[in-house]
């Protein structure tokens, strides 16, 4: 798309379903000053055409811009759209709240047994784990790796619990809930002092399998 192209409409394809009420999310759009229609496959598509897409279709590469209404984007051929020109957009930081959200509730349950309790209770059954089973973790070490959005959702919910929280990121760039970063070069001396380890990098070549049987080893034994 050149600089000159001007978008004249903005073609909702029926992927987002997997994640939107497709209708609303179209409903959604309008006070644009452009058109906006649902569309499935099959469909051409010009210069002055706006996608927004859950799943790629290779059709999508003569619009003009296309949006992924995902964070993750690695189901899109982007050597393709860089190839042709066309602009490919994700949705980064849209999953900040619940991921930050879902992590700690999660460290939360194991540290305090709150599914153990869940269960039991679903039985009708009391109980009552051992004392030194459960633990605070409030001055626990958590090791962030990736601190794009999502990690720094995830590491400012822990610091507020008074966590202990260190990262692994390329980039030497700061973050006010981080007490020290770490390079991926220093993975495993990094998870193996920590009690619970959150991965939110994205899914990249450089991050494929970044995790496998000797991070694992590198654990400690009573780590998440």
């Amino acid at each position: 798309m050149t600089e000159q192209t001007e978008l004249r409409r903005l073609r909702v394809h029926e992927s987002v379903e997997e994640k939107f009420p497709k209708e609303a999310f179209v409903e959604a759009f309008d006070d644009l000053d452009i058109s906006t229609e649902l569309v499935g496959d099959g469909e051409s598509y010009e210069a002055t055409d706006a996608v927004a897409s859950f799943a790629p279709r290779e059709e999508f590469l003569d619009a003009g811009w296309v949006h992924v209404i995902r964070a993750g984007y690695d189901a899109f051929d982007t050597e393709a759209y860089e190839e042709a020109g066309t602009p490919l957009t994700n949705s980064t930081g849209v999953h900040d709240t619940t991921v930050g959200e879902i992590a700690v509730g999660y460290m939360l349950s194991l540290a305090r047994l709150l599914h153990c309790y869940r269960d039991h209770q679903n039985e009708s059954e009391w109980y009552e784990p051992d004392y030194e089973r459960p633990f605070t973790v409030e001055n626990e070490r958590l090791c962030v790796i990736g601190l794009g959005t999502l990690g720094e959702g995830v590491a400012r919910r822990a610091d507020a619990l008074g966590m202990e929280v260190v990262g692994v990121r390329r980039s030497e760039e700061s973050t006010s809930s981080v007490s020290e970063l770490y390079h991926p070069d220093d993975l495993h001396e990094v998870i193996g002092g920590a009690r619970f380890v959150a991965v939110v990098a994205p899914h990249t070549p450089e991050t494929d399998e970044l995790l496998s049987a000797a991070e694992f080893e590198a654990m400690r034994a009573e780590a998440y």
